[in-house]
């Protein structure tokens, strides 16, 4: 059994990244009955992603890999990249398939975990409660 952990947290801020938008709207609610007190933000592309990055200094993002429009990936991952060496936002990749030579790919363009799909809710919400403890 996962236990609701709002009192631990403070208002946590999450951007959703997909172009799936009822998978975001999925990951949404996932995170805040297990998390609370969340302000979700979902975001189609990298160009949104990036205004709604800049806007809202989520704590989370969550990027869809497998869905998520590619305009323009890199220009994503450097702004990534130069946003948490401002503010201390956690970030997690998600793909259908993982291997570990692509694990190890977005850990150097600067997200912190990453979780293959489909996953267990347990193993999704344990992600993000370790992330939001760091």
């Amino acid at each position: 059994m996962i236990k609701h952990l709002s009192h631990q947290y403070s208002r946590v801020c999450v951007l959703v990244i997909s172009s799936d938008c009822s998978f975001a709207r999925l990951i949404g609610s996932i995170v805040e009955k297990f998390i609370g007190r969340c302000e979700i933000h979902l975001a189609r592309n990298d160009y949104e992603a990036i205004r709604k990055i800049t806007r809202h200094q989520p704590q989370l993002l969550v990027f869809d890999g497998d869905t998520a429009e590619k305009d323009d990936q890199p220009s994503l991952c450097d702004h990534i990249r130069n946003f948490n060496a401002l503010v201390d936002m956690k970030t997690l990749y998600m793909r259908r398939s993982l291997p570990d030579h692509l694990r190890k790919r977005f850990y150097i363009k600067g997200f912190m975990d990453a979780i293959s799909r489909p996953f267990k809710v347990q193993d999704f919400v344990a992600k993000v409660k370790a992330l939001l403890k760091k």
